[in-house]
């Protein structure tokens, strides 16, 4: 194992806005139940039942990222339940790039905007991230908060291996 990583969603200002839309209108619902007893109680439930459900499944979401001398190992749980691998034959290019997220890919998460041209990209946070290109057009971005790392990894592939694939 040459790089190991994983990122969840930790940024203040997407827990802020989860809890804002979760929490308002479970305050205008319950406000609602309180002065109008004829609304059931079920509806409370489940309401209740979708909040706690958006906030574990926000907090459940992470990326992992794994580079090794087979190629690039990647999983964005839980839209992923396994690990997809790209292995090093169908990789034409592999290097660490800056990106903006918002312009390029539409946001963070797992994006690409049609008709592709940037390719797709698998990112948490941060404009920084390890670009793909393979062998098919294809084009892959999957972000990173330890450049130095991944890029330190890159090299020793590129020594370990002789991967002439690899431009950094």
């Amino acid at each position: 194992m040459f790089f190991e990583e994983k990122q969840r969603f930790n940024q203040w200002w997407i827990w802020l806005l989860t809890l804002s839309a979760t929490i308002v209108p479970f305050v205008l619902f319950l406000n609602e139940w309180i002065t109008n007893e004829r609304i059931e109680k079920v509806l409370l439930f489940i309401i209740v039942a979708e909040i706690l459900f958006v906030l574990l499944f926000k907090f459940a979401l992470v990326l992992k990222t794994r580079v090794d001398s087979s190629g690039v190992h990647f999983q964005f749980f839980p839209f992923h339940l396994k690990f997809r691998t790209i292995l090093w034959t169908a990789i034409s290019s592999a290097y660490i790039r800056k990106y903006d997220p918002i312009s390029e890919f539409g946001g963070w998460g797992i994006k690409g905007t049609w008709p592709f041209k940037n390719g797709r990209a698998y990112n948490v946070s941060g404009d920084e991230g390890l670009q793909l290109e393979l062998t098919t057009g294809k084009k892959v971005l999957i972000g990173t908060n330890k450049t130095a790392e991944l890029t330190e990894a890159l090299n020793a592939l590129k020594v370990y291996n002789k991967i002439n694939a690899i431009s950094i």
